[in-house]
């Protein structure tokens, strides 16, 4: 129990420093109301005095739950430990000696016995599978936020996924808050699986009263499953925070950055490629490092999407991926679909929300 709550925190941690960079540090009991007054701490700091610390923790314990048991797992604490490296070779650290961490640790969940990416078979393609809830904690999943059928808590997460027009599909409101624009869709390779009706993306279903097909603006097909339609806008569906395929092309890339382009390496891309229908890279990316890397910061924007990875892939590079362009762009000064203008000084990190800074004026941005 406590490797696991070292690993939560951990996890936490990391998220907070993503997110608003400096935060408060908190690792004592709060015994008066002035014990929660604090001031911020650097991020370097959060990662070397909690986020590694905890992880440390967590990787000496004796946790010994598989991903399919929906708790931590080793395969999980390694994970996370990848993710961590990953980030903190890239900006604003940029300590790239982080990244031979960032292979090593991203080897260990690759190789794993209990972990294998989805794939299709007679019963179900890969898409489905990666949709519904029974294959939750399983295949390619190493964590998951759990939830289950009612009495067991459920999540609307999925709702935001859905356009306002597809109120019919689950007798609910439907938020349309994130939705993947037709460029980024065209941005994929000919041919792509994932960019194909009910891959990743889908643009009709059919409603749940039976009044007929219904057609909708394109939609992440990756978080819906078919026990969410009528179903009021709750359910049971799992929400996936770290899957294999990252650990995969993670390793690519950290072991590129590291040195030579290994078998092993590209073999992990071309993975993720075949099951997308895509032909193996080409000797020119392979032979490149350059080019490899590049290829490999492609992948995780189409295979990763609205998983929350890209933001941080973009801050950690400063690059962004132009969909209209396709192709890498500096992301200072990077034009959004919206028109919107990213600034790094002023878009990296989220402010410290205001009731948290009425409270303690310390934490004032």
């Amino acid at each position: 129990m406590l490797g696991e709550a070292h690993f939560l925190r951990a996890y936490y941690y990391f998220f907070l420093v993503r997110i608003f960079g400096d935060v408060p540090l908190k690792l004592t009991q709060t015994e008066s109301p002035a014990d929660g007054l604090l001031t911020k701490s650097s991020v370097k700091d959060i990662y070397e005095k909690v986020i590694l610390p905890d992880l440390e923790i967590a990787s000496q314990s004796n946790i010994n739950h598989a991903p399919s048991s929906g708790r931590v797992s080793m395969e999980a604490v390694n994970a996370l430990y990848t993710q961590i490296y990953l980030t903190m070779a890239g900006s604003p650290l940029n300590e790239t000696d982080k990244y031979k961490f960032a292979a090593e640790k991203a080897e260990l969940v690759v190789d794993s016995p209990n972990l294998a990416l989805f794939q299709s078979d007679g019963t179900l393609n890969w898409f489905e599978k990666f949709c519904r809830k029974e294959y939750d904690n399983n295949g390619e999943y190493i964590l998951m936020a759990n939830y289950g059928d009612s009495p067991a808590p459920q999540q609307g997460y999925s709702s935001f996924f859905l356009p306002v027009s597809a109120v019919k599909l689950t007798g609910f409101v439907t938020y349309g808050s994130a939705m993947p624009t037709q460029d980024f869709i065209d941005s994929y390779e000919k041919g792509d699986l994932r960019a194909q009706e009910k891959g990743f993306f889908f643009t009709s279903y059919d409603s749940y009263d039976n009044s007929g097909m219904l057609s909708f603006e394109p939609t992440v097909y990756k978080f819906f499953e078919p026990t969410l339609v009528g179903n009021g806008g709750s359910y049971g569906k799992s929400i996936p925070l770290i899957r294999y395929a990252e650990m995969l092309l993670t390793y690519a890339e950290a072991t590129a950055r590291v040195g030579s382009i290994t078998n092993k390496a590209v073999n992990a891309v071309n993975q993720i490629r075949a099951r997308a229908g895509l032909e193996p890279l080409s000797a020119a990316v392979t032979n490149d490092k350059d080019a490899f890397i590049d290829a490999v910061l492609k992948e995780r924007v189409h295979e990763l999407c609205f998983e929350n990875v890209t933001f941080f892939d973009m801050i950690r590079t400063q690059k962004a991926y132009d969909t209209k362009t396709k192709s890498w762009v500096n992301l200072e000064g990077f034009v959004e679909p919206s028109g919107a203008v990213f600034k790094t000084a002023e878009h990296t990190y989220f402010s410290i929300p205001l009731r948290e800074v009425q409270i303690n004026s310390d934490l004032k941005n």
